[in-house]
């Protein structure tokens, strides 16, 4: 509760002495705000977020494919190549 009152009339005194810079720092970050809007309504944010989810989905399809190679050599009795995969220990 004093930590709160404390941070809160830093605030108010800060505010207080620098108005005019608070104001422009808001002014400021309302533009940004503004600009990241006009950004992720022309689609591109959520084109960048689709190339990343389908380059997981590809990454982890790579890995289920590798698990299953690794498991059916496994299963055939190849142990190095089931156990180890491509880097066996070094003997």
């Amino acid at each position: 509760m004093i930590r709160a009152l404390v941070v809160g009339g830093t605030v108010v005194i800060l505010f207080a002495a620098l108005k005019w810079w608070a104001l422009g720092a808001a002014c400021f970050a309302g533009v940004l705000w503004a600009y990241n809007r006009m950004d992720h309504d022309s689609g591109e944010y959520e084109r960048v977020i689709e190339a990343r989810r389908a380059a997981y989905r590809r990454e982890q399809a790579a890995t289920a494919k590798r698990a299953d190679d690794q498991n059916q050599a496994f299963i055939a009795g190849d142990l190095d190549t089931g156990v180890y995969g491509k880097f066996p220990p070094a003997v």
